[in-house]
């Protein structure tokens, strides 16, 4: 996936991703990032931030990074996590808020998230939804202005071996 943001006719960044070596590079006027391991970039809905997970690896603690667009500057959103949670998921929910999944780090069987909310101007997470163990939630779709369906696995038997695909659709208050 290549993108060109261009306002006024100047180009004001290049994001190259490549999704099967999940190498993204991000290049202004001034800088240029390249970073390996990562998810697919997301842009902002105004197409001021580029938002991503890196790494984004099994069993592997992923950051978030944004990237202002306009000063070329890539930080590292400060969520403070416990050491065994990383972020598996992230959408725009709208300009200034991301939507993340956030789960156990280690195990086949926690593969999705509890779901949280960051605001950007504020650098506050706020927890949204907590799941019990059996229901791995891994995408999130937003449908409405304050709506979201959650969709992951939920586990059917003791040993978690068995699931079935779960969905469930989620009003922001």
């Amino acid at each position: 996936m290549q993108i060109t943001i261009l306002i006024g006719g100047i180009n004001l960044i290049d994001i190259n991703y490549d999704k099967y070596r999940h190498n993204l590079t991000l290049k202004t006027k001034s800088y240029t990032h390249h970073y390996d391991s990562t998810s697919n970039p997301l842009l902002s809905p105004n197409k001021e931030y580029v938002a991503f997970i890196s790494p984004f690896e099994w069993e592997c603690h992923g950051y978030v990074y944004l990237m202002n667009i306009a000063s070329g500057k890539v930080e590292d959103v400060p969520l403070k996590l416990d050491n065994d949670l990383t972020v598996k998921e992230l959408v725009w929910k709208n300009n200034n808020t991301l939507l993340l999944l956030i789960g156990s780090v280690w195990g086949t069987i926690n593969v999705g998230g509890d779901l949280y909310s960051y605001n950007i101007s504020k650098k506050k997470l706020k927890l949204l939804k907590r799941f019990e163990k059996r229901i791995q939630i891994k995408n999130i779709h937003i449908t409405g202005e304050h709506t979201l369906l959650l969709s992951g696995i939920k586990y059917n038997d003791d040993i978690f071996n068995e699931f079935d695909q779960y969905d469930i659709e989620y009003t922001m208050k």
